[in-house]
């Protein structure tokens, strides 16, 4: 199972509670509504006890200055 945190900004400093808790997911597709704006998300495995392991993955975005209808994704 993998714990998935998003933050607005370039960093995940929050780790109270995920955005998304998935088993086995191999991608993750984020839609945002704000414009010219940076997240940034880690990923956690997590096992059944709910004990989480170190930072698994980081990645950051940038939303688009203008939305044009296509949805961000970051995988």
């Amino acid at each position: 199972m993998y714990a998935i945190y998003v933050q607005e900004g370039t960093e995940v400093t929050d780790f109270t509670s995920p955005q998304l808790t998935v088993p086995g997911a191999e991608s993750y597709i984020f839609e945002s509504g704000m414009t010219d704006t940076a997240y940034a998300f880690v990923v956690r495995a997590r096992d059944e006890a709910g004990n989480e392991s170190a930072h698994v993955e980081r990645a950051q975005a940038t939303t688009a200055a203008r939305l044009d209808g296509t949805p961000t994704a970051v995988r």
